[in-house]
Parts: structure tokens; sequence; C-alpha cells
């Protein structure tokens, strides 16, 4: 009788060593206090103009805490809620996995440890959770997404898919650039399907096909809105600062009457300001050459349809569509190069770091934590150093870490609060691969 009763005051004392690291962690390193970002404000507003962008939860999220706490201190309070929230979500995955791999209390410190890895990317100045950013919430909620993705297949749970699927749209609401994760999900529900099929098992194909039904049937009818509005203007944007970035002075001639003089003017000006192709480095640095030509072109080019095309009955939106659409398909190839650089950077900081002090050693220590995580997964398929359960989470944060990269990169810039949510998961899902392995005879 007393063995479960010691096992309970460790479990206790444990959880509580947990809590304290987070409260100091989330509260105590860094500065202190809520941070205001250059984008906090349309938050803080909550204004039709971001809530028909996408970014619905957030803004409510404050506004519900505004109404609660008063005018006077709600910031403080959303940050000490954001906090709260993100030990709670980091708390609940360590205790999951510790339970689904019996995991030792060292191990799942480890795992803890691990999960705050996504709200480190500011520091030495401030913990991200801290910020009023969408990114406090969509961290934490994404852990949620992360536990109920790998249950579904430790614990052959499909019908977790419709929770999976819920925990996608309430991410995507948090942030529409987390709209990658439908693919993912569907790319995880085909699986399931073809595994299936392959094992003979009707009922389950049933229940999975269901499950897809449900998914397609959302993305059809609930997210049109989020695309039209918030996804496809950024894109644009995005993608028209770049193709404007390797477009060239014979290019006017795509064009005709008042579209063909604006163009003129903006590769002038362009020109002038040193945001094109040829002004950049072909150094390690070069991306962040790329990443300031897009911002600044996207701003430029914003300004100038509004000044030039003034009298034009188009939206400003459908105009930049069409000068990058037809740049575009003329400078296809060029985009895919530009991209490159911005991928490779997204890549390295989805893992690691690369302060100015040592840029060379961040990327080639980024190269070596690929290379020691993708040699041991293969290792363990291949030569079935562990069962397949143990390599489950390292796969899913490879497909999470590798879609949000390439997409993010492909319509718009991996910066690294944007690649940022798989920075944990893939070094949790490394430790518990290696339990696998040291396992495998068990």
């Amino acid at each position: 009788m007393k063995e479960p009763s010691k096992s309970k005051n460790k479990d206790c004392i444990f959880i509580a060593c947990l809590i304290i690291m987070g409260l100091v962690f989330f509260f105590g390193i860094g500065q202190k206090g809520y941070i205001i970002e250059r984008d906090s404000d349309i938050f803080i507003r909550a204004d039709r103009f971001v809530m028909g962008y996408g970014y619905v939860i957030y803004p409510l999220f404050i506004q519900l805490i505004r109404t609660m706490i008063g005018p006077e201190y709600y910031l403080d309070a959303v940050f000490i809620i954001q906090g709260l929230i993100s030990l709670v979500a980091s708390l609940l995955l360590t205790l999951q996995l510790k339970k689904r791999y019996r995991l030792n209390y060292s191990v799942s410190v480890l795992l803890f440890l691990c999960s705050l890895g996504p709200y480190t990317y500011t520091l030495p100045e401030y913990v991200s959770s801290h910020c009023i950013m969408t990114e406090s919430l969509a961290f934490p909620l994404f852990y949620i997404w992360i536990i109920l993705a790998i249950f579904i297949y430790t614990d052959k749970k499909n019908s977790l898919f419709v929770l999976l699927i819920l925990q996608t749209i309430i991410l995507i609401l948090s942030r529409p650039q987390l709209l990658f994760l439908l693919i993912v999900v569907i790319l995880l529900a085909i699986e399931r399907i073809v595994d299936c099929l392959v094992r003979n098992n009707p009922n389950k194909f049933r229940v999975i096909s269901i499950v897809i039904v449900i998914t397609v049937f959302l993305a059809i009818f609930s997210f049109p809105q989020i695309v039209r509005y918030s996804i496809l203007p950024q894109l644009t944007d995005a993608v028209t600062g770049r193709v404007f970035c390797i477009a060239n002075h014979e290019d006017a001639e795509l064009f005709e009457g008042a579209d063909k003089d604006l163009v003129k003017k903006l590769l002038t000006e362009i020109d002038t300001m040193g945001t094109s192709e040829e002004y950049f480095r072909d150094d390690i640095h070069r991306w962040e050459d790329i990443a300031h030509a897009i911002n600044e072109n996207t701003k430029y080019i914003g300004d100038a349809v509004g000044q030039y095309m003034i009298d034009d009955p188009r939206s400003s939106y459908e105009i930049k569509s069409e000068l990058a659409y037809r740049l575009l398909v003329k400078h296809w190839d060029k985009y895919i190069y530009l991209t490159l650089p911005l991928l490779i950077q997204s890549l390295v900081v989805s893992v690691f770091y690369h302060p100015e002090s040592a840029y060379v050693l961040g990327y080639i220590i980024s190269v070596l934590i690929y290379v020691f995580g993708c040699c041991l997964a293969f290792v363990s398929v291949k030569k079935k150093a562990c069962k397949i359960e143990y390599i489950i989470p390292f796969i899913i944060s490879m497909l999470v870490l590798l879609t949000n990269a390439v997409v993010t990169n492909v319509v718009f810039m991996g910066l690294q609060r944007y690649v940022v949510y798989s920075f944990g998961c893939y070094y949790f899902s490394m430790i518990i691969m290696l339990v696998g392995v040291i396992r495998r005879d068990e």
C-alpha cells in the first residue's frame, strides 16, 4: 500500500518542479511585463481590418480580458495569462508523453525544457510569451495540436481526427499563416486511409473516410473567406514585392497603357532604392538582402499603386495581382531561385539560431542537428532499431517543419517567428527516438 503512495508523492514533486521551472522561465527571464511589438496595436484595437484578415481569436482574447479586468491593467493581465497558458500547454505535453512512453523523471524534464524552445527566439531580451502578438497564443495551441496528432498514431485513435480538425481551425483563426496545417492534416488522413486499405480493415476505413469528408467539408465551407480576405492579399503583396526584385526594365513591354507606365515607374524607383536582385550579396547573408528588399518593395508598390492608379476602376489588390501574375509567369525560375536562400535560412532557425557573432557556426550546427536526427530516424526505420511508435513524433515534427518552411517561403518569408513552431518538437521527438533505441530489446 505504501508504494503507490510513494509514486504519487514523487509525481506531485515532479509536477511541482516543472511548474516552478516554468514560472521562472515565463516570468523571471529577460524583460518583465508585456512587450508591445510593431503589429501589436492592430490586435489591441481589434478593428474590422485585422478581424477581416482572419486574425479572429487573438483580438477577441484581448478584448475579453479588457472587459473583465478594465482598461488600465488589462495588458498586464494578458501577458500573465499568456504565460500561464503556455506553461500549462508545455506541462500537458510533457505529462502526456511521459505517460505514453513510460519515461522517467530525468527524460521528462528534458522534454519539458525542449517544449520551451519556441519561446526562446526573442531571448535574451525577453520570452516571446510576453509579446502582445498572435504567437503568444498560437505556440501553446500548437502543442495541443501536436499531442492530438501523435496520439492518433500511437494509440490508433482515428476518432481523434475530429478534435485535430477542430484544433486546426482554432489555430488558423488565431494565425492564418497556420493554414499550412490543413495540408498536414489531409496528408495524415490520406496515410490513415492507405493504412486501412493495406490492412484490409473496412471498419477503420469507413471511420477515417468520414473524418476526411468532414475535413474537406470544413475546408470548403469554413476557409474561403479567410483565404480570400487574409491569405490572398498577403500572398499578393509578398509575391509582388519579391517578383519585382527579379524584374527588369524590358518587362514593361508585357503591359499596356497605364499598367505599362506604372511598371516603368516602379522598376526605376526600385533600381534607385537598390532593392533588386543585382544588389544582393552572394554569401550566407543573401537572405537578409532578399527579405529587406521584399519588405521595401511591398511598401513602395502599395503606396505607388494608390498614388498613380487613383482613377483606375480596379482595386489596389486587383492591380497588384495582375502585375505579379504576368511577371511571375515570365520569371518563375528566378522566383524559385530567389526563394532558396530564404528556405535554407528558415530550416536553420527552425531548429537552432544564427547570432551575428557566430553566423556560420549556427548554420553548421543546424546541419549537424538535422543529420543526427535524420540518421537516427533512418536507422530506427530501416534497421528496426526501435518500435515505430517511438519514431512517430519525429515523423510528424519533420512533416510540420518542412511543410511550414516550404509553404511559408514560397508565398511569404520564413522569418524565425513564422517557422519556430516545431523548434521544441524536433528535439523532444529525437529524445523519444533515443529512448526507443535503448529499449529495443525490451
